[in-house]
């Protein structure tokens, strides 16, 4: 799949994951990712698993990626919280293997305050015994597991408390984990929001790409905007896409007509309309 347009389907998070994907096909857009509230949705649910697989047989919709569980921390230093997490998130691979998608994204964790070095390298241990076991799941599925980097809130430690928020820690541990299991999503939000050259790091990520998160913002809130209502430049981010062989799904992370807020049905598929087109529009443009 080289490049295509696609959209979350959280766009229609009122309607169920297959009436969402039914929708996103009848507007034209060939591909989606299921977001994270229809993947619970689907956790465990075999009915609606079934109904999103007859959607994408009936629709010819490609879902080539799944966001899993949205607050998953691997890392938590409580063991049974960290258990709920994992059970989650080896559930959610289980329904990527069932509808045939390829890729899982997930955050990589670590959400609370790091008072000390200890604490830190102890997270970063449990991290990458979380991170190893979803790996091992994911090989026996046929998915991969793309995590996605964040940005920092506040300082800590390292100069940051959130792991993950910059490219290069999520590259050491794909590296230190699982390198055949585990690549990178890059989100050009969350890069905006770090300051980070958007360009540079795409082309730090290289060939550990696998999956990608598209919206603007004007380095100030994640805002989820549809591209071109921002600050970033949208030429060199796809140039730098293209020259690193980027080859799967331009995912649209976008809330309708720049808000967040869910309108009615009228409304969310002329947003959805409007985001297909300045999709289709930079991709041809650059």
């Amino acid at each position: 799949m080289a490049m295509t347009p696609a959209l979350w389907t959280n766009m229609f998070a009122n309607q169920s994951p297959a009436e969402a994907l039914r929708a996103l096909a009848r507007l034209g857009w060939p591909a989606a990712e299921i977001s994270c509230d229809h993947a619970a949705l689907l956790r465990n649910n075999d009915s609606l698993i079934e109904s999103c697989a007859r959607a994408v047989a009936e629709t010819g919709i490609i879902v080539p990626q799944m966001h899993l569980m949205l607050k998953a921390d691997l890392s938590n230093l409580d063991d049974a919280a960290r258990a709920r997490d994992l059970q989650a998130v080896t559930d959610d691979i289980t329904t990527c293997a069932r509808l045939g998608i390829s890729v899982g994204v997930i955050h990589p964790g670590g959400f609370y305050d790091v008072n000390t070095y200890d604490e830190w390298q102890r997270m970063g241990e449990t991290r990458q015994e979380s991170f190893a076991r979803i790996a091992e799941l994911a090989a026996e599925k046929g998915v991969r597991i793309a995590v996605e980097h964040m940005f920092d809130e506040g300082q800590g430690v390292h100069g940051h408390r959130r792991f993950g928020g910059t490219v290069d820690e999520v590259l050491e541990l794909c590296a230190q984990v699982a390198p055949q299991q585990l690549g990178i999503c890059f989100d050009t939000s969350h890069g905006h929001l770090a300051g980070m050259n958007l360009p540079e790091c795409i082309r730090r990520c290289g060939e550990k790409l696998w999956a990608l998160h598209v919206s603007d913002n004007y380095g100030d809130v994640d805002r989820h905007y549809i591209p071109g209502n921002g600050s970033i430049e949208w030429g060199p981010v796809v140039a730098a896409l293209r020259e690193v062989g980027y080859e799967g799904p331009f995912v649209l992370e976008t809330w309708n007509l720049n808000t967040g807020g869910q309108s009615d049905s009228s409304e969310l598929e002329l947003g959805a309309g409007y985001a297909l087109d300045v999709a289709n529009k930079i991709l041809e443009l650059y």
